[in-house]
């Protein structure tokens, strides 16, 4: 997920706007059916951009293992030869 993707999800506006759209959903009584489908909607993809990340994230993390795994070595031999 694009940090301004998740800077705009997961921020206090997004907060703010999501209760007041809720609230004037309510107060004006709106269909409730309708705001049921779009939340659940606005979920689903909230958490379809979650889990690309973090299946991106763990391509990264697949393609690194190789250099953190030689840079922990490395660091276990300077402490190692320190003592």
């Amino acid at each position: 997920m694009s940090k301004n993707i998740q800077s705009m999800l997961f921020s206090k506006t997004s907060i703010a706007v999501h209760s007041i759209w809720f609230f004037i959903w309510l107060v004006f009584q709106l269909n409730i059916n309708l705001l049921t489908l779009i939340v659940s909607l606005e979920a689903i993809y909230i958490t379809l951009f979650i889990g690309l990340e973090q299946r991106n994230l763990h391509q990264v993390m697949k393609s690194h293992k190789p250099a953190i795994t030689k840079l922990v070595r490395d660091i276990n031999k300077v402490i190692k030869s320190n003592k």
